[in-house]
């Protein structure tokens, strides 16, 4: 667990815009483990050893679909299928333009 509950990140593609762009940061609680339809989250790969950021876009037996704002340029659950939830790193609870 990490030992303060907010982290940055800097955003590096444009999955998510229009609402998040490439180059923005982002803020996100890591201590959050609850999480609901609709709330933005940083993520781990499930198979590349990089971190997204996506949108929850449904949850099921306990896992998590997720998709990027932009499904034109996004890799998301439908390319790699559902989260686990030890994959979220955190819930974005604010984000800063460049």
């Amino acid at each position: 667990m990490a030992n303060f509950p907010l982290k940055i990140f800097k955003v590096g593609d444009h999955s998510m815009e229009p609402n998040i762009s490439e180059g923005d940061y982002v803020l996100a609680n890591v201590w959050s483990k609850k999480y609901s339809e609709g709330d933005v989250v940083v993520l781990r790969h499930p198979t590349k050893d990089i971190m997204l950021i996506k949108r929850i876009n449904r949850i099921e037996y306990g896992r998590y679909f997720v998709i990027g704002d932009n499904t034109e340029n996004s890799e998301d659950s439908r390319n790699f299928g559902a989260l686990d939830p030890a994959k979220i790193i955190g819930k974005v609870i604010w984000k800063a333009g460049n």
